[in-house]
Protein backbone atom coordinates (compact mmCIF):
# COMPACT_ATOMS: atom_id res chain seq x y z
CA UNK A 1 0.00 0.00 0.00
CA UNK A 2 1.48 3.34 -1.06
CA UNK A 3 1.73 6.16 1.49
CA UNK A 4 -0.32 8.57 -0.63
CA UNK A 5 -3.05 5.93 -0.91
CA UNK A 6 -2.99 5.25 2.84
CA UNK A 7 -3.60 8.95 3.46
CA UNK A 8 -7.01 8.63 1.78
CA UNK A 9 -8.18 6.87 4.94
CA UNK A 10 -8.19 10.32 6.51
CA UNK A 11 -11.59 11.88 7.22
CA UNK A 12 -13.62 13.19 4.27
CA UNK A 13 -11.40 11.50 1.67
CA UNK A 14 -12.50 8.98 -0.95
CA UNK A 15 -10.57 5.78 -0.31
CA UNK A 16 -8.04 4.85 -2.99
CA UNK A 17 -8.39 1.44 -4.68
CA UNK A 18 -4.86 0.62 -3.51
CA UNK A 19 -6.18 0.66 0.07
CA UNK A 20 -9.06 -1.65 -0.85
CA UNK A 21 -6.59 -4.04 -2.49
CA UNK A 22 -4.41 -3.97 0.64
CA UNK A 23 -7.53 -4.69 2.70
CA UNK A 24 -8.28 -7.70 0.46
CA UNK A 25 -4.72 -8.97 1.01
CA UNK A 26 -5.09 -8.50 4.77
CA UNK A 27 -8.40 -10.39 4.85
CA UNK A 28 -6.88 -13.22 2.82
CA UNK A 29 -4.15 -13.48 5.45
CA UNK A 30 -6.73 -13.50 8.25
CA UNK A 31 -8.43 -16.42 6.48
CA UNK A 32 -5.38 -18.53 7.27
CA UNK A 33 -6.35 -18.28 10.96
CA UNK A 34 -10.06 -19.11 10.59
CA UNK A 35 -11.74 -22.06 12.27
CA UNK A 36 -12.59 -25.10 10.15
CA UNK A 37 -16.29 -24.59 10.83
CA UNK A 38 -16.33 -21.13 9.22
CA UNK A 39 -17.01 -20.49 5.56
CA UNK A 40 -13.76 -20.17 3.62
CA UNK A 41 -13.43 -16.79 1.88
CA UNK A 42 -11.20 -15.51 -0.91
CA UNK A 43 -10.79 -11.82 -1.75
CA UNK A 44 -9.76 -10.43 -5.12
CA UNK A 45 -8.53 -6.95 -6.09
CA UNK A 46 -10.28 -4.02 -7.75
CA UNK A 47 -8.55 -4.66 -11.08
CA UNK A 48 -9.85 -8.24 -11.36
CA UNK A 49 -12.44 -6.87 -13.78
CA UNK A 50 -11.42 -3.94 -16.01
CA UNK A 51 -13.04 -1.69 -18.60
CA UNK A 52 -11.38 -3.73 -21.35
CA UNK A 53 -12.96 -6.96 -20.08
CA UNK A 54 -16.49 -5.53 -20.22
CA UNK A 55 -16.09 -3.74 -23.55
CA UNK A 56 -18.38 -5.85 -25.73
CA UNK A 57 -16.99 -4.23 -28.87
CA UNK A 58 -13.87 -6.32 -28.24
CA UNK A 59 -13.81 -10.03 -29.13
CA UNK A 60 -15.11 -12.10 -26.21
CA UNK A 61 -12.22 -14.59 -26.31
CA UNK A 62 -9.68 -11.78 -25.96
CA UNK A 63 -11.59 -10.32 -23.04
CA UNK A 64 -11.99 -13.70 -21.33
CA UNK A 65 -8.30 -14.49 -21.74
CA UNK A 66 -7.42 -11.15 -20.14
CA UNK A 67 -9.78 -11.95 -17.26
CA UNK A 68 -8.19 -15.35 -16.72
CA UNK A 69 -4.69 -13.89 -16.65
CA UNK A 70 -5.70 -11.39 -13.98
CA UNK A 71 -7.89 -13.82 -12.02
CA UNK A 72 -5.28 -16.59 -11.82
CA UNK A 73 -2.52 -14.08 -11.02
CA UNK A 74 -4.46 -12.89 -7.97
CA UNK A 75 -5.09 -16.48 -6.84
CA UNK A 76 -1.40 -17.26 -7.19
CA UNK A 77 -0.62 -14.29 -4.94
CA UNK A 78 -3.02 -15.65 -2.33
CA UNK A 79 -1.96 -19.30 -2.28
CA UNK A 80 0.63 -21.62 -3.81
CA UNK A 81 -2.13 -24.10 -4.65
CA UNK A 82 -5.10 -22.13 -6.00
CA UNK A 83 -8.25 -24.24 -5.89
CA UNK A 84 -11.74 -22.77 -5.67
CA UNK A 85 -13.18 -26.20 -4.90
CA UNK A 86 -12.37 -25.58 -1.24
CA UNK A 87 -13.58 -21.95 -1.22
CA UNK A 88 -17.13 -21.05 -0.15
CA UNK A 89 -17.19 -17.29 -0.82
CA UNK A 90 -15.42 -15.35 -3.57
CA UNK A 91 -15.39 -11.56 -3.19
CA UNK A 92 -14.59 -9.13 -6.01
CA UNK A 93 -14.68 -5.36 -5.24
CA UNK A 94 -15.94 -3.23 -8.11
CA UNK A 95 -14.90 0.41 -8.47
CA UNK A 96 -16.25 2.10 -11.58
CA UNK A 97 -16.45 5.92 -11.70
CA UNK A 98 -18.62 6.86 -8.69
CA UNK A 99 -19.79 3.29 -8.06
CA UNK A 100 -18.20 1.25 -5.28
CA UNK A 101 -19.83 -2.10 -4.61
CA UNK A 102 -18.97 -5.69 -3.78
CA UNK A 103 -19.73 -8.78 -5.86
CA UNK A 104 -19.90 -12.08 -4.00
CA UNK A 105 -20.13 -15.55 -5.51
CA UNK A 106 -21.41 -17.84 -2.78
CA UNK A 107 -20.31 -21.28 -3.95
CA UNK A 108 -21.63 -22.92 -0.79
CA UNK A 109 -25.20 -21.67 -1.25
CA UNK A 110 -24.78 -21.31 -5.03
CA UNK A 111 -25.80 -17.64 -5.11
CA UNK A 112 -24.67 -14.42 -6.75
CA UNK A 113 -24.85 -11.26 -4.61
CA UNK A 114 -24.20 -7.55 -4.91
CA UNK A 115 -23.52 -5.56 -1.72
CA UNK A 116 -24.10 -1.87 -2.40
CA UNK A 117 -24.48 0.94 0.17
CA UNK A 118 -26.42 3.03 -2.36
CA UNK A 119 -30.11 2.44 -3.10
CA UNK A 120 -30.33 2.14 -6.87
CA UNK A 121 -33.53 1.96 -8.89
CA UNK A 122 -34.22 0.23 -12.19
CA UNK A 123 -32.91 -3.04 -13.57
CA UNK A 124 -29.54 -4.59 -12.79
CA UNK A 125 -28.31 -3.55 -16.22
CA UNK A 126 -29.45 0.06 -15.81
CA UNK A 127 -27.96 0.29 -12.31
CA UNK A 128 -24.70 -1.61 -12.81
CA UNK A 129 -24.25 -1.90 -16.57
CA UNK A 130 -22.96 -5.14 -18.05
CA UNK A 131 -20.37 -5.82 -15.33
CA UNK A 132 -22.42 -8.31 -13.24
CA UNK A 133 -23.54 -10.24 -16.34
CA UNK A 134 -20.07 -10.51 -17.87
CA UNK A 135 -18.35 -11.19 -14.56
CA UNK A 136 -20.71 -14.09 -13.83
CA UNK A 137 -20.24 -15.46 -17.35
CA UNK A 138 -16.43 -15.34 -17.14
CA UNK A 139 -16.32 -16.66 -13.59
CA UNK A 140 -18.58 -19.63 -14.36
CA UNK A 141 -16.61 -20.34 -17.52
CA UNK A 142 -13.47 -20.51 -15.41
CA UNK A 143 -15.22 -22.82 -12.92
CA UNK A 144 -16.17 -25.13 -15.77
CA UNK A 145 -12.57 -25.18 -16.98
CA UNK A 146 -11.44 -26.50 -13.59
CA UNK A 147 -14.40 -28.90 -13.41
CA UNK A 148 -16.10 -27.20 -10.49
CA UNK A 149 -19.39 -28.97 -9.83
CA UNK A 150 -21.28 -25.73 -9.05
CA UNK A 151 -20.41 -23.93 -12.31
CA UNK A 152 -23.53 -24.68 -14.39
CA UNK A 153 -25.92 -24.16 -11.47
CA UNK A 154 -24.37 -20.81 -10.62
CA UNK A 155 -24.55 -19.69 -14.24
CA UNK A 156 -28.34 -19.98 -14.10
CA UNK A 157 -28.64 -17.89 -10.94
CA UNK A 158 -29.83 -14.29 -11.14
CA UNK A 159 -27.90 -11.69 -9.20
CA UNK A 160 -29.48 -10.58 -5.91
CA UNK A 161 -28.83 -7.07 -4.61
CA UNK A 162 -28.68 -7.37 -0.83
CA UNK A 163 -31.02 -5.01 1.01
CA UNK A 164 -29.49 -3.12 3.92
CA UNK A 165 -31.07 -0.89 6.54
CA UNK A 166 -28.10 1.48 6.42
CA UNK A 167 -28.22 2.14 2.65
CA UNK A 168 -28.00 5.73 1.40
CA UNK A 169 -29.63 7.64 -1.43
CA UNK A 170 -26.57 9.62 -2.50
CA UNK A 171 -22.94 8.82 -3.24
CA UNK A 172 -20.42 10.24 -0.76
CA UNK A 173 -16.75 10.04 0.19
CA UNK A 174 -17.32 7.05 2.47
CA UNK A 175 -18.14 4.64 -0.39
CA UNK A 176 -14.81 2.82 0.01
CA UNK A 177 -15.33 2.39 3.76
CA UNK A 178 -18.75 0.83 3.13
CA UNK A 179 -17.13 -1.54 0.63
CA UNK A 180 -14.39 -2.54 3.07
CA UNK A 181 -16.99 -3.05 5.79
CA UNK A 182 -19.04 -5.37 3.57
CA UNK A 183 -15.89 -7.36 2.70
CA UNK A 184 -15.10 -7.71 6.38
CA UNK A 185 -18.51 -8.65 7.77
CA UNK A 186 -20.27 -10.98 5.34
CA UNK A 187 -19.59 -14.53 6.51
CA UNK A 188 -21.94 -16.51 4.28
CA UNK A 189 -25.13 -16.30 6.33
CA UNK A 190 -28.54 -16.11 4.68
CA UNK A 191 -28.88 -12.67 3.07
CA UNK A 192 -31.88 -11.62 5.19
CA UNK A 193 -29.96 -12.42 8.40
CA UNK A 194 -26.84 -10.43 7.54
CA UNK A 195 -26.17 -7.04 9.11
CA UNK A 196 -22.98 -5.06 8.51
CA UNK A 197 -23.40 -3.36 11.90
CA UNK A 198 -23.75 0.24 10.74
CA UNK A 199 -26.41 2.43 12.33
CA UNK A 200 -29.40 3.71 10.34
CA UNK A 201 -29.21 7.20 11.83
CA UNK A 202 -27.05 9.30 9.48
CA UNK A 203 -25.24 11.29 12.19
CA UNK A 204 -24.34 8.20 14.22
CA UNK A 205 -23.42 6.36 11.02
CA UNK A 206 -21.00 9.16 10.07
CA UNK A 207 -19.20 8.77 13.41
CA UNK A 208 -19.05 5.00 12.99
CA UNK A 209 -17.58 5.35 9.50
CA UNK A 210 -14.99 7.78 10.85
CA UNK A 211 -13.95 5.29 13.53
CA UNK A 212 -13.72 2.56 10.90
CA UNK A 213 -11.22 4.67 8.96
CA UNK A 214 -8.88 4.67 11.96
CA UNK A 215 -9.60 1.01 12.70
CA UNK A 216 -8.76 -0.10 9.17
CA UNK A 217 -5.63 2.03 9.02
CA UNK A 218 -4.48 0.58 12.34
CA UNK A 219 -5.12 -2.98 11.19
CA UNK A 220 -3.22 -2.48 7.93
CA UNK A 221 -0.29 -0.61 9.46
CA UNK A 222 0.14 -2.60 12.67
CA UNK A 223 -0.67 -6.09 11.43
CA UNK A 224 2.04 -8.70 11.89
CA UNK A 225 1.61 -9.35 8.16
CA UNK A 226 2.92 -5.86 7.40
CA UNK A 227 6.67 -5.97 6.68
CA UNK A 228 6.87 -2.26 7.62
CA UNK A 229 5.45 -2.73 11.12
CA UNK A 230 8.82 -2.49 12.90
CA UNK A 231 9.58 0.77 11.09
CA UNK A 232 6.24 2.24 12.17
CA UNK A 233 6.83 1.22 15.77
CA UNK A 234 10.29 2.77 15.69
CA UNK A 235 8.88 6.12 14.50
CA UNK A 236 6.07 5.90 17.05
CA UNK A 237 8.55 5.33 19.87
CA UNK A 238 10.53 8.39 18.77
CA UNK A 239 7.43 10.61 18.73
CA UNK A 240 6.29 9.27 22.11
CA UNK A 241 9.56 10.42 23.70
CA UNK A 242 8.92 14.03 22.67
CA UNK A 243 7.37 16.48 25.10
CA UNK A 244 3.78 17.58 24.48
CA UNK A 245 4.57 20.82 22.61
CA UNK A 246 7.20 19.26 20.35
CA UNK A 247 4.84 16.39 19.56
CA UNK A 248 1.98 18.76 18.67
CA UNK A 249 4.32 20.74 16.42
CA UNK A 250 5.31 17.57 14.52
CA UNK A 251 1.66 16.51 14.19
CA UNK A 252 0.60 19.91 12.85
CA UNK A 253 3.47 19.92 10.34
CA UNK A 254 2.45 16.46 9.13
CA UNK A 255 -1.16 17.55 8.81
CA UNK A 256 -0.12 20.44 6.57
CA UNK A 257 2.12 18.12 4.54
CA UNK A 258 -0.69 15.59 4.06
CA UNK A 259 -3.19 18.31 3.14
CA UNK A 260 -0.78 19.67 0.53
CA UNK A 261 -0.26 16.23 -1.05
CA UNK A 262 -3.96 15.41 -1.22
CA UNK A 263 -5.11 18.77 -2.64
Amino acid sequence: MHLEAARTLAMRKKVHTNVIDAWAAFLNKIEELKSEASYSRMYFTCDTITDYMVDEAVDEELRYNKFIIMFVAVMNDITDKPDLKTVDLVFIPIVVDESYYLVCFCLKRVAFYIFDHIKRSGTIESAYGNIPRILKSFFCRYLNSVEHKKANVLLKKEVVVIKMKCQRNIVGVDCGIFLMRHMETYMGEAAHKWDCGLCIDNKIQEKMLGRLRYKYLDKLMMSDFNVMKKTFLKHYAAVKKMDRFERMKVIEEKKKEITGVLQ
